[in-house]
């Protein structure tokens, strides 16, 4: 009887030591995956501030494009309308020449 209960003591606390150390890691697992947890909610954190960011650079962007293009095509616009004058200009002028003549 007594060697069944030292068997059963030496046992319990085999199981009771191997229980300890499943613990321990278990234990250090939860705190590794909370450290990435925390690490992968400043990631996404800043994920989303980079994103905001570039958005508000894409938005400046497309209203210089606008801008840029709205000057672009009233500068093409003046080109036309000063190449019409010119053409006018030098039609009179080669006829008030003809004229002289």
């Amino acid at each position: 009887l007594e060697k069944t209960r030292r068997t059963l003591q030496e046992e319990e606390s085999g199981k009771l030591e191997m229980h300890n150390k499943f613990m321990s890691t278990k234990k250090g697992e939860m705190s590794s995956l909370k450290d990435e947890k925390v690490e992968k909610k400043n990631t996404l954190t800043e994920s989303r501030i980079s994103l905001v960011e570039l958005k508000h650079i894409l938005e400046q962007s497309q209203k210089k494009v606008q801008e840029v293009t709205k000057i672009a095509k009233e500068t093409s616009d003046l080109c036309h309308a000063k190449e019409e004058s010119y053409k006018v200009r030098s039609t009179e002028r080669e006829q008030e020449l003809a004229a002289l003549k």
